[in-house]
């Protein structure tokens, strides 16, 4: 066919063409978006939101500090990669008081969890608080941040 009809038959193959690859592009990038990770984290029963305050328990200048343990999971359909050499990282005023005791896998698949531990041991008498940063390749959070927060305690006095 040539001619006007054969111009509109062609422009109708081609419109069908586009309209599929179309199709067929907006699937793999929905396939894409729902295969991503999904940071939570959690102490004990509670989930924790980013900016979220946990309080460490009292401890006494000096003595060793009972480390407070925290679960990463990953929520996701692919795998949640923790990034950097120590994924978990605590900064500002006063870091020096508290450590990182266990450090978390670096991988955690789909529906799985890891565990890291904080400890508080103030060298003095007095409230600190710094920011925990957890970095991942969660696209949502990326840098998942909260505060934690605790106070040193004159020893009691020996009766």
């Amino acid at each position: 066919m040539s001619g006007p009809e054969g111009a509109l038959l062609e422009m109708k193959r081609l419109s069908a063409f586009l309209v599929a690859s179309m199709l067929v592009f907006v699937a793999a990038r929905q396939a894409q978006a729902e295969s991503l990770p999904s940071i939570q984290i959690w102490i004990g029963p509670n989930q924790l939101s980013p900016g979220d305050t946990v309080t460490m328990p009292d401890q006494v200048p000096g003595k060793k500090g009972y480390p407070v343990s925290f679960d990463i999971s990953n929520a996701g359909t692919a795998d949640l990669i923790l990034e950097g050499r120590r994924p978990v990282s605590v900064s500002g005023s006063g870091a020096e008081q508290f450590s990182v005791a266990v450090e978390p896998s670096l991988a955690v698949p789909s529906g799985e969890d890891t565990s890291f531990a904080l400890e508080f041991n103030p060298v003095g008498t007095g409230s600190y608080s710094v920011t925990v940063s957890v970095s991942s390749n969660d696209p949502d959070t990326p840098t998942f941040r909260f505060t934690i927060a605790g106070r040193g305690v004159p020893s009691a006095p020996a009766k």
